[in-house]
């Protein structure tokens, strides 16, 4: 057997939380004294998915089958329907009938993603830099471990020219890549339990977000915000399945990895019938009361700034967006949901607009109200002015001053955000005027209500000392 992979260790606590939670009995080691366990087969599988914000997402994937195999005299136990990925140091093959034992010496996969493997074969191959082509293999080279060239004839006789880091490699004319086990067991029927971890399957999330007509302006005050009716209708699609076999499974879908700094969080447990490559699921929609406000971030984040440098986010903008908020109630509902591109349709003020948005990431372990920003509204414009009377190395002082007038007929609630400087060993926040901002994470916050055809002014100065 291979040594443990940093997957196969992130993922032992898991296998065994996923098989407490989808067995109906403990099934003991061979040997172990006790009665047989009443296990029925069936497949269960947890996808976790994470990664850094804005960085590279990664999946894993635990399965959890218990089915009958046959074993035949020579002592080779045949897995078929399991993951091209899977992690050999992380399988574990058990015998749920402790009256059968079962021991396995070792366990090779019967193909891979080199060329010897695939040669001739239909096969699909899927980079991480996007590219998926499907046609029967003719050449494959390798630049460096996990980045190839690969050169596939696809069914009208076009060729095909695919290079990069490889993200999987499936065999399309076979359900799936055998597993060989050598094993000491008697000849003939064994119900077992195959337990093992993969990076092959992976779901991601998208949404369809209705937003109602708000029924009230909003109280009175510079804090006020429309309020809206809104149902977000979540669609969860599962990747890579079809590399188990046409089975129906029971099946989790987890925001997190095994292992991180944040423990996972369940997003959706169900039945599912698998066995494509795209498997959608729909959970129960969520009717919730929003806001419809106004977000005007004036400074432009740019990559690769130094936060210590004084001209950090010196460029500006014009555009004021209206925004659907999510306080921190709403925030608590839906914080199990992954970030994904997201439908918006917005009824208000007796028009209706579609646009394409993206639902954020959740923060963190925490809820937390945050934004979905839907679209620049030509009516409304902001102006920000930034001033700097100290910047020794040691402290810099930072003015800032935001001007925002609204061109429309209705007044409006504005959210003016600044975020702050990260990394300085204090912060402090002074003259604030007209009002006190409040802080959600890295971000200053000051509401200001804005008449129509007026004009608002506000600002603050914060001081850093590094």
């Amino acid at each position: 057997m291979h040594a443990p992979s940093r997957a196969a260790i992130a993922a032992a606590s898991a296998l065994a939380a996923l098989a407490l939670a989808t067995t109906t009995g403990c099934p003991r080691r061979a040997g172990d004294p006790g009665a047989a366990a009443t296990v029925p087969d069936g497949l269960a599988v947890a996808i976790y998915v994470g990664g850094a914000p804005g960085g590279e997402r990664r999946a894993l994937a635990l399965v959890d089958d218990r089915r009958t195999i046959e074993i035949g005299a020579d002592g080779q136990l045949a897995l078929g329907d399991v993951a091209a990925g899977i992690d050999l140091a992380s399988l574990i093959v058990e015998s749920l009938d402790p009256a059968t034992p079962l021991r396995v010496a070792s366990c090779t996969r019967q193909g891979s993603t080199d060329g010897a493997a695939l040669a001739h074969r239909v096969v699909r191959i899927v980079t991480v830099e996007g590219a998926e082509v499907e046609g029967r293999l003719r050449h494959v080279s390798w630049r460096e471990p996990g980045r190839g060239q690969w050169v596939l004839e696809d069914e009208a006789g076009a060729v095909h020219f695919v290079s990069g880091e490889l993200e999987r490699a499936r065999i399309a004319d076979t359900a799936a890549l055998e597993v060989r086990c050598a094993v000491h067991a008697a000849p003939g029927r064994h119900r077992v339990r195959i337990a093992y971890a993969t990076t092959d399957l992976s779901w991601s999330a998208a949404y369809r977000i209705d937003v109602a007509e708000p029924s009230a302006a909003g109280a009175p005050g510079a804090a006020a915000s429309p309020r809206a009716d809104a149902t977000v209708q979540p669609t969860f699609t599962i990747a890579g399945s079809g590399l188990l076999g046409a089975r129906r499974a029971t099946v989790q879908l987890l925001v997190g990895l095994p292992g991180g700094d944040a423990t996972p969080r369940l997003a959706w447990s169900g039945d599912v019938d698998l066995g494509a490559d795209a498997v959608a699921v729909q959970p129960p929609a969520l009717a919730l009361p929003l806001a419809l406000h106004h977000v005007y971030r004036g400074a432009v984040s740019l990559p690769d700034e130094n936060p210590r440098h004084g001209a950090w986010h010196a460029q500006g903008s014009f555009d004021v967006w209206l925004a659907l908020g999510v306080d921190d109630a709403a925030a608590a509902a839906l914080h199990d949901l992954p970030a994904g591109p997201a439908l918006v349709d917005v009824a208000r003020a007796g028009q209706r607009r579609q646009v394409r948005a993206e639902w954020p990431a959740p923060a963190s372990d925490k809820a937390t109200a945050f934004d979905v920003a839907l679209w620049p509204d030509g009516d409304v414009l902001g102006y920000r002015d930034r001033r700097q009377p100290r910047d020794d190395g040691a402290v810099l002082v930072e003015q800032l001053l935001y001007t925002v007038s609204n061109h429309g007929r209705a007044p409006i609630t504005v959210w003016v955000e600044e975020e702050l400087r990260p990394g300085a060993g204090r912060r402090t926040l002074k003259r604030q005027w007209p009002v006190k901002g409040e802080r959600r994470g890295r971000f200053v916050r000051f509401p200001v209500r804005v008449a129509p055809g007026g004009t608002e002014r506000l600002g603050f100065e914060a001081e850093y000392q590094w």
